[in-house]
């Protein structure tokens, strides 16, 4: 974790949260997929990223399209959430939604404008629904640590 990005898992959880998404945060973020993949093949992913970031290079697009073809057949679902209102963001969450569309995974995937709608959604994917309110408080766990980053 630094104050650009942040991957933690609880249970069968796989958190990433980006507030700068780097080529090497994407690269580590590869490895903690991988790592994660071979004890929990039947996770649910959920990726973060705060309002207003910024749109990530060429090179860090084409490792960002690496790490999305790496999750497991396995997995349960993937939500990824962009942070934010207005035009911008409505925007990148439209090309996201369409990127996801054209790869033809056979993993649901959906995007969302908040996280409380992501959880709910992929607490539909597990069986014990009372477990969304857990990766909830994960979560927000998560989010404190990398808010307590960025202001360092």
């Amino acid at each position: 974790m630094n104050a650009e990005h942040c991957i933690a898992a609880h249970e069968a959880l796989f958190i990433q949260m980006w507030n700068v998404t780097q080529a090497r945060d994407v690269d580590q973020a590869l490895l903690e997929l991988l790592r994660f993949a071979e004890e929990q093949p039947r996770m649910l992913a959920l990726v973060i990223v705060a309002a207003n970031s910024p749109v990530p290079d060429a090179a860090t697009r084409a490792r960002l399209k690496l790490f999305s073809q790496s999750f497991p057949k396995e997995t349960r679902c993937l939500a990824y959430v962009y942070e934010g209102q207005g035009v911008r963001a409505g925007a990148i969450r439209a090309i996201m939604a369409t990127l996801a569309l054209l790869q033809r995974s056979s993993t649901p995937f959906r995007v969302f404008a908040n996280v409380e709608a992501a959880l709910a959604w992929m607490a539909t994917f597990e069986p014990d629904p009372a477990r969304g309110r857990v990766f909830a408080e994960a979560v927000e766990a998560v989010g404190r640590r990398l808010a307590e980053a960025a202001r360092r």
